[in-house]
């Protein structure tokens, strides 16, 4: 989707009103925040409700209620479904969901609940120390505003201790996926490239799941950290009983080789989907150096990757990726995946390029899957795969160039396929 309808309608405000609008942005995102807190859009996903009854719910005054549902409708969360003038009567007053309320209810697949409470709770107090970062490389400011030492890896410690924010960063990580990954899932061919499938750091596992359900002889495994796969194991016995006795759960981290589990055939793929942007190069080669020492001949690793672009104010898109490059700039100071050279290479080749020889893998093809939002179920796109021709490239991968359409900018998948079982010195 283009951009154009919303910078043609900024082009006729004045600048100072712009910038007071973003400044307000703030204050609509602390009232979404406080509404889906006491689970207003749940309660109105049954029906339209009273002012009253809202109030009552919550245990909240009836100023402070009505003063917030104000803000909620102006938001475009709640429309009053009854209007009144007298501000006082809030029996009068009756709310129900718009399609974003109903997009915030717990039980809607696509909420975004748990990501804004995540927002809020967790990385607004890293935002607020972005410009200590600016000042000073080495610092990184979530584990400046929680209290943790200056490295990557104190993200992860920061949720694993603490339970109840843990399961809200992987119930609103889930959300996210939901929304972004329709288009790897559709068509990539998972059913014609892979037996098995190994979601490595997968989270709850919402896309493995959503991989094997139109895939019925293929049999899937979700690694992750012992927690996380707590988490996942009763997420998929509420949401996915159906596909259990296709799935494993194996616990482990991706920096201790050991952990990994071993493929049983040249069928099997690791997935390290949206991965390896929370990592330093170094990193990055370790984990896919450990990967390939427990891949079978044959095998497949799979690295879904969004492309780092110039900002095109046209492009949502392009829009999105910058947003998601100051989010990690906030947690783990590691770039949004790699951007491109100016000879076009894709991100990941200086890195693939390194690992290959140390990993013994080769690269096999480049897998160009345009972005998707569509909703599960409904029809698949046009899109279309194709391997990639190497020409010269280090690395050898060197993404054919496709005509570039409005308001698209392609995700790669790295496709790399193991030629040995010889496990790295």
């Amino acid at each position: 989707m283009s951009n154009w309808l919303r910078k043609a309608a900024d082009a006729l405000v004045p600048p100072a009103n712009r910038l007071l609008s973003r400044a307000f942005d703030l204050n609509q995102l602390i009232a979404i925040y406080c509404c889906a807190k006491v689970e207003w859009p749940d309660l109105l996903g049954s029906g339209p409700r009273s002012g009253r009854f809202l109030a009552s719910h919550a245990n909240m005054s009836r100023t402070m209620t009505r003063r917030l549902l104000r803000a909620c409708v102006v938001a475009g969360i709640f429309v009053e479904a009854k209007f009144s003038r007298d501000d006082i009567d809030d029996d009068k007053r009756i709310y129900s969901n718009t399609d974003m309320g109903d997009a915030l209810r717990s039980n809607n697949p696509y909420s975004m609940k748990h990501y804004i409470q995540l927002q809020v709770e967790d990385m607004a107090p890293g935002h607020m120390q972005m410009w200590n970062a600016l000042k000073n490389d080495s610092t990184i400011p979530f584990a400046l505003a929680h209290g943790y030492p200056h490295t990557p890896r104190s993200f992860w410690r920061y949720f694993s201790d603490r339970p109840v924010q843990s399961i809200q960063f992987q119930k609103g990580m889930t959300g996210v996926d939901l929304l972004s990954a329709g288009a790897l899932v559709h068509d990539f061919p998972w059913g014609a490239k892979c037996s098995t499938v190994v979601d490595m750091g997968g989270g709850l596992g919402s896309f493995l799941a959503r991989v094997l359900a139109p895939n019925p002889a293929m049999r899937g495994l979700l690694f992750e950290v012992p927690s996380v796969v707590d988490q996942a194991e009763a997420y998929w016995a509420d949401k996915h009983r159906d596909l259990l006795p296709r799935t494993s759960f194996s616990r482990g981290d991706f920096f201790d080789a050991a952990t990994i589990p071993a493929s049983e055939g040249g069928g099997t793929c690791f997935v390290l989907k949206v991965v390896l942007h929370d990592w330093d190069d170094a990193s990055v080669v370790a984990i896919l150096r450990n990967v390939a020492a427990r891949m079978a001949a044959g095998g497949r690793v799979v690295v879904p990757s969004v492309v780092q672009v110039p900002y095109d104010a046209a492009l949502l898109w392009s829009e999105w990726a910058c947003i998601a490059d100051s989010t990690l700039l906030v947690s783990v100071m590691c770039p949004a995946d790699r951007p491109q050279s100016t000879r076009r290479r894709t991100p990941l080749a200086p890195i693939l390029a390194k690992c290959r020889a140390a990993a013994r893998v080769r690269d096999e093809s480049l897998v160009r899957v345009r972005p998707s939002m569509r909703a599960e179920g409904n029809p698949p796109a046009s899109l279309t795969h194709r391997p990639v021709q190497s020409s010269g490239c280090p690395g050898g991968l060197a993404p054919r160039q496709s005509p570039r359409r409005p308001g698209l900018e392609p995700p790669l998948a790295a496709t790399l396929k193991s030629t040995t079982r010889a496990p790295v010195g």
